[in-house]
């Protein structure tokens, strides 16, 4: 076993339940629908891609196997990037649309960003630059869709409105910190921080939630935007350690002595 980082290990977790998921279901993840029913062999190649994913899932975990399924992760995640563009330039303004898409760019990413590393590569700007701009179409969904967002915050959580508003701001006060490299280091820990805090005050306690929310009706939903919010959380967090070498602040220059 070799894992290099907490967003490894969190990815990983994440690719195995989706694998799992498509298994018992003999369906994609719903977070890559729709994909037409007219393809042939649609559940054989749904089971296929589940223990595609648990394969990948446990090489990310073992030494030996941890940079091919990384690469083979980042390609495979990517398909479904393409898979959707073709939807979101069908309607280019809706915000939806984009936000589905920089979530599924955003899982490439992280799995891109976890091979790099393991393949003694470390050019890592255009990757820094396309999270940065997914960041900002999370935070643009936030203030496009307030009222849904209010409603998937916890009913014991004060102004829940303002919070959708306030973690939005956060989405995009991170993708400007990436893009522009102020603070970067900072601004990718913040993210993935905050990501996190949506899987454990959100999707992780809609799983015993009775009546079940509005935007997960049934358990399937529910399991699955939860590892998929896993999934992002760990893409986050692996762009964070990837910026370990970086200074926390701003670095000033010392004053000579007179």
């Amino acid at each position: 076993m070799r894992v290099t980082s907490f967003g490894q290990a969190l990815f990983a977790a994440a690719m195995l339940g989706l694998g799992m998921l498509s298994l018992v279901y003999r369906d994609f993840a719903l977070q890559w629908q729709p994909l037409p029913a007219s393809v042939p062999g649609r559940s054989v190649l749904a089971v296929i891609s589940g223990l595609f994913l648990i394969a990948a899932g446990v090489g990310l975990l073992t030494e030996r196997r941890a940079r091919i399924s990384a690469l083979a992760l980042s390609a495979y995640l990517l398909f479904w990037v393409l898979f959707k563009l073709r939807v979101l330039f069908a309607s280019p303004t809706d915000i939806s649309r984009w936000l589905g898409t920089c979530e599924d760019l955003s899982l490439a990413l992280g799995a891109w960003v976890l091979y790099m590393p393991l393949a003694h590569r470390f050019d890592y700007w255009a990757p820094r630059i396309l999270f940065g701009l997914s960041f900002l179409v999370f935070g643009a969904s936030h203030f496009a869709y307030p009222d849904f967002t209010a409603g998937m915050i916890p009913e014991w959580m004060p102004a829940r409105l303002w919070l959708a508003y306030l973690t939005g701001a956060g989405h995009c006060a991170a993708g400007l910190g990436i893009l522009t490299l102020v603070l970067p280091r900072l601004a990718a820990t913040a993210e993935a921080a905050m990501m996190s805090s949506f899987v454990l005050l959100v999707h992780l306690p809609s799983l015993w939630t009775d009546p079940a929310p509005f935007w997960g009706p049934d358990l399937r939903t529910r399991i699955t935007l939860l590892l998929v919010a896993m999934a992002l959380s760990a893409s986050a967090w692996c762009l964070a350690f990837s910026l370990r070498d970086r200074k926390w602040g701003f670095r000033l220059k010392a004053v000579p002595a007179s």
